[in-house]
């Protein structure tokens, strides 16, 4: 699992401002480093930090729309969401870890385009005495339109039991 930085303790062998804290939470966790790797090699963590303000925009809208036929009775629906994230707010890292921010740009954009930007939804529930079928097909755009996915589901069901009363 990626999470939203990395904090660097030595670089090639040099130690940024962060170093000594990077040490400790590597002590912390019980592990000892070769000596060779603090000569020349690199140390550092990742971590998750949550701190980011955002603001959701978005919208809902619904249609159904049901038909009696002689073929039984069909309920028409079609549903679609828009949503709209924006970053108002990154957290500048404590001074320990200068020039080392806590946020990568993947975890920035993650935050902005992880959720569909639209998703449509179109169903068809057809229903005859004790049968029924149910169709949904789901178009999802993403952020970054390249192509909409599009999933289809299909349920068929037969009531078979009697309604008890008590």
């Amino acid at each position: 699992m990626s999470g939203t930085g990395n904090i660097n303790g030595l670089v090639n062998g040099v130690p940024t401002p962060a170093a000594p804290y990077i040490d400790a939470a590597i002590a912390a966790n019980g592990n000892v480093l070769d000596p060779s790797i603090l000569k020349t090699g690199s140390t550092g963590i990742n971590l998750f930090a949550n701190g980011i303000d955002t603001v959701t925009r978005g919208a809902d809208f619904t249609f159904q729309f049901p038909v009696d036929y002689n073929f039984g009775h069909i309920n028409y629906s079609i549903g679609a969401t828009y949503n709209d994230t924006k970053i108002t707010r990154v957290p500048a890292p404590p001074a320990q870890f200068v020039g080392q921010p806590f946020y990568d740009q993947q975890a920035l954009s993650d935050l902005t385009t992880a959720s569909p930007k639209y998703v449509i939804n179109l169903g068809l529930n057809w229903i005859y005495g004790k049968a029924s079928v149910n169709l949904l097909e789901k178009i999802t755009v993403p952020h970054q339109i390249t192509k909409p996915t599009t999933a289809m589901a299909l349920r068929a069901m037969y009531n078979i039991s009697k309604t008890v009363l008590a």
